[in-house]
């Protein structure tokens, strides 16, 4: 899974980079509760204010963040310069949250220095998501193993590495979605992961759960059922990571019938209040 919050000086006095702001982006009744637990609670205070600043000025997710379309952020509040990559549609729990990779803060008189480093971070993670789609190409054959056993019917990339307006921040893990369309097979599947030679594997559940140590970055799957999603139970990644998922080019599987089943299972999502009898919170 993604990773969430990184924080790190610059050597330019006054200047942070934030990585991996979300904050929600939905009206609800208690969002300073929520952005208060996923900030546990105030500890990362100057974190938790970026996202503030983002909640205020992108309180809503809007077309143009839906087509990839959306722009670099920069704005100015009292004196504070934040520059950030374009906010992407994001998944926390049950709720539809907005993510911005990185954010570069600092005094609005040190703009040039902030767009310097703010540049050279974007440059990184465009490097780091090319090096990422070779070790994509590396492991397809796994992937098509699924696929050829009959274990799955879809296989998607998603968040930073895939998903629109995604720029890759340290530790982040390269992750997918594996579709099934018939009768789930965990253990077979997780049997067929653990022969990716070379990286850690991780398989996403309520947390991540390594099943195979290997070198970074992790690969990171979630197995999505036909049944998750009729019954609502895929609630963590629900209809806006289906919808920004891309779809793996294999040898016995093309990207569009991957992307058309995610589709599909995104139209299977129940139409109700998908939050009814759920906790609000995590436990």
């Amino acid at each position: 899974m993604e990773r969430s919050v990184n924080k790190s000086r610059t050597g330019v006095a006054d200047i942070t980079i934030s990585e991996g702001i979300k904050w929600i982006a939905e009206p609800v009744d208690n969002p300073e509760e929520i952005m208060k637990w996923i900030y546990k609670g105030g500890k990362v205070r100057s974190d938790s204010a970026v996202a503030d600043l983002m909640r205020a000025h992108f309180p809503l997710i809007t077309n143009e963040m839906l087509e990839g379309k959306a722009k670099n952020v920069r704005f100015v509040r009292d004196g504070t310069l934040l520059l950030a990559t374009p906010p992407r549609i994001y998944e926390e729990w049950i709720y539809d949250f907005l993510k911005c990779d990185i954010c570069v803060i600092g005094p609005e008189e040190k703009e040039a220095e902030l767009r310097k480093i703010f540049n050279e971070k974007v440059k990184a993670s465009i490097s780091a998501k090319k090096m990422g789609m070779l070790y994509v190409q590396q492991i397809k054959p796994y992937l098509d193993a699924l696929v050829m056993e009959g274990l799955v019917g879809g296989v998607l990339g998603r968040g930073s590495y895939f998903g629109k307006n995604g720029f890759p921040i340290k530790n982040d893990d390269i992750d997918f979605m594996l579709l099934v369309d018939g009768p789930e097979n965990e253990d077979e599947i997780v049997k067929e992961l653990k022969k990716i030679p070379r990286f850690a594997i991780a398989l996403v559940k309520r947390k991540d759960t390594v099943i195979k140590e290997g070198k970074r970055p992790e690969l990171s799957f979630i197995i999505i059922s036909r049944d998750m999603a009729i019954n609502g139970r895929g609630i963590l990644y629900e209809k806006y990571v289906l919808e920004d998922s891309v779809g793996i080019e294999l040898d016995h599987l093309t990207k569009e019938e991957s992307e058309n089943l995610a589709h599909r299972f995104k139209s299977l999502l129940p139409k109700e209040d998908r939050r009814a009898g759920i906790p609000r919170l995590p436990e």
